[in-house]
């Protein structure tokens, strides 16, 4: 499990890491989805995470949820966003936000272009601009 999730950190994360608290819960989980599963678990974590290290609090919710009491008791609070803390430029939001509805859509690129508000090009505008949209394009099968 740890190569996957270093795998997807890797195509998602830009160098992120992953606290141990995080993997222990991904451990625990039972991934009834199996690897897509993990790999929008991630996607979603890394979309969220406002520094360099993922921590259990950037995991979807449905995982720490179903986590035995003992390792959520473990685990530190989620981040509380403060400007202090992490200064985005809007780009840097718009790319984060996008990611996120995406990664919440499982991939599903219409869907997700619905609830940006937006048309389902734009979105692959970006999606190019932020460098995922070959990966998009292969996705759907379109190169």
């Amino acid at each position: 499990m740890k190569l996957l999730v270093r795998h997807f950190l890797r195509k998602y994360g830009a160098g992120k890491q992953i606290a141990a608290e995080a993997m222990e819960l991904l451990a625990r989980h039972d991934w009834p989805g199996n690897v897509r599963e993990l790999e929008n678990a991630i996607e979603h974590a890394a979309a969220v995470c406002t520094n360099h290290v993922v921590r259990a609090g950037d995991l979807p919710e449905y995982i720490v949820a179903r986590a035995p009491a003992a390792a959520v008791e473990s685990t530190p609070p989620a981040h509380i966003f403060t400007l202090a803390d992490d200064r985005p430029t809007l780009d840097e939001l718009c790319r984060r936000y996008t990611r996120l509805v995406l990664s919440e859509s499982a991939g599903n690129k219409s869907r997700a272009a619905e609830l940006l508000g937006i048309n389902r090009r734009t979105l692959y505008r970006y999606l190019e601009a932020d460098g995922l949209a070959q990966d998009a394009r292969e996705e759907d099968g379109e190169n």
